[in-house]
């Protein structure tokens, strides 16, 4: 009984030595709280906890967001959108996973526009989505890192970043808007990788020092040929890299489609071959192309689109086979040197302002199947002497020859029923027209500012003159000396 007694005292004793001493722990934690949940990091390493998956990375792996940038929080509560720089004062700012604990997955709509200062900009991983015009007019970037899992780059997101010069596109990557990179004078190269299936028009418009666009040799949308960029299957050409210096360039004989914009602005081309596979020159698909003196269009051809070779300014002639069934607007528009252009028998239409301000052009052949010259089609040909309007038109649109000061006499043929306003508004020096009793309508300022039209040869009778609904300020045309039941020589 007294060893039984001795041995409880003995227990009860160490119990008491152990209360009353500070034990060693381990060493402590830091706890990183999350928008979704608490995770534990030890000296050695950081755990973060995604809601997908939980992964260890070392410090020196996590791209640590600018101080000072501005955002908003998403409405799932969790993630946010920068929205601004902020008060941030950096040129080289990075935007990492998190700000404030709040996981970063846009760049918003023009969240750093005209940021005049920003140099580099590195994107974090957790982003999806740069916005339209998120970097637009950052003149003084240079270089973009775009994160891992980006999808989307907006519409002219990096528009007129003058001095971006590189540019390193993430495989996660799928749609390049429209615009992107349209202005990037000192970009000379770009990558596009294997994930990308869309890829917007004008994405590389006004690249002047583009020499390469690189496709992945895996990409299933797209491909590069010779440093440009066409369809997979090659028969549409999307975008030619103009910076080369190349003079003379040949389309690929599979080309069936000349993008939009696809040689806008090449200002060291002087000739392009098109091949006779080629049915569809795109918009605006030479425009601005400085040097451009040699061009056929071959008999494939049966579209040419609006403004396709506006301000072409070293072009002297073109011929428009008859295979052309559709001539876009403004599509030869201020190519100030053209002298003489031969449209084809299948054109229907010629399209609002398609020889606008063509200073030079003296002489227009105009095929049998017109039925419509639209609105500003000559507007200020000043040299143009004479045009012979085919008796397939009906109608002769607003301003169509306004301000053409060369011409002297023009015949309104027995099809034409309208003669819209301020068709020949401006004509100083015509002396005399012919109208066919067809016309019913002459609009408002129609022969406006032609002081030396004298004589109007009109083929009805005085009565069916009268009849005629002709709109206000036509002062030389109901002043001039009507000639009625004219007898055109045949």
């Amino acid at each position: 009984m007294k060893k039984i007694l001795c041995t409880l005292m003995l227990i009860a004793s160490i119990v008491c030595v152990f209360a009353s001493c500070d034990l060693p722990f381990l060493p402590e934690f830091e706890t990183i709280t999350t928008p979704k949940e608490t995770s534990v990091t030890t000296p050695d390493e950081t755990t973060v906890t995604t809601p997908e998956e939980t992964m260890t990375t070392t410090p020196e792996e996590i791209i640590q967001t600018t101080p000072g940038l501005a955002y908003k929080v998403n409405e799932d509560g969790a993630s946010c959108s920068i929205t601004g720089i902020g008060t941030c004062t950096e040129s080289d700012i990075s935007i990492g996973n998190y700000i404030d604990d709040y996981k970063i997955t846009t760049i918003g709509w023009r969240a750093f526009a005209d940021c005049s200062n920003l140099t580099s900009v590195t994107i974090g991983d957790s982003v999806t989505t740069i916005s339209m015009w998120a970097f637009a007019d950052c003149s003084k970037l240079t270089s973009v890192t775009i994160g891992d899992s980006v999808t989307t780059i907006g519409y002219q997101a990096f528009v007129n970043c003058f001095k971006l010069m590189s540019v390193t596109i993430s495989d996660s990557v799928t749609t390049i808007d429209g615009s992107v990179f349209c202005g990037c004078h000192n970009l000379t190269s770009i990558t596009i990788p294997d994930s990308v299936t869309t890829i917007g028009e004008r994405a590389f418009a006004f690249c002047k020092n583009l020499t390469s666009i690189i496709v992945d040799k895996d990409n299933a949308i797209y491909q590069s040929i010779d440093g440009n960029l066409y369809s997979k299957d090659g028969t549409v050409l999307i975008a030619y890299a103009i910076g080369k210096t190349d003079t003379d360039f040949l389309i690929p004989d599979s080309v069936t489609i000349i993008g939009n914009s696809a040689f806008e602005l090449g200002a060291n081309l002087m000739s392009v071959t098109i091949p006779d596979s080629v049915t569809t020159i795109g918009e605006e698909a030479f425009k601005g192309c400085s040097q451009l003196t040699n061009i056929m269009i071959p008999a494939s051809v049966t579209t040419i689109r609006d403004w396709a070779f506006y301000d072409c300014s070293q072009l002297t002639s073109i011929t428009i086979p008859d295979s052309v069934t559709a001539i876009g607007g403004n599509v030869f528009r201020d190519c100030s040197k053209l002298t003489s252009i031969t449209i084809g028998d299948s054109v229907t239409a010629i399209s609002f302002g398609a020889f606008y301000d063509c200073k030079k052009l003296v002489s227009v052949t105009i095929g049998d199947s017109v039925v419509t010259i639209d609105s500003s089609a000559f507007y200020n040909c000043t040299s143009l002497t004479s045009v012979t309007i085919p008796d397939s038109v009906t109608t002769i649109g607003n301003s169509a020859f306004r301000n053409c000061r060369g011409l002297k006499s023009v015949t309104i043929p027995d099809s034409v029923t309208t003669i819209d306003f301020q068709a020949f508004d401006g004509c100083d020096n015509i002396t005399s027209v012919t109208i066919f009793d067809s016309v019913t309508t002459i609009g408002r300022d129609a022969f406006n500012n032609c002081p030396n039209l004298t004589d109007v040869y009109y083929t009805g009778s005085e009565a069916e003159w009268k009849q005629i609904r002709i709109g206000s300020d036509n002062y030389y045309l109901t002043n001039a000396t009507i000639h009625y039941n004219y007898k055109p020589k045949e």
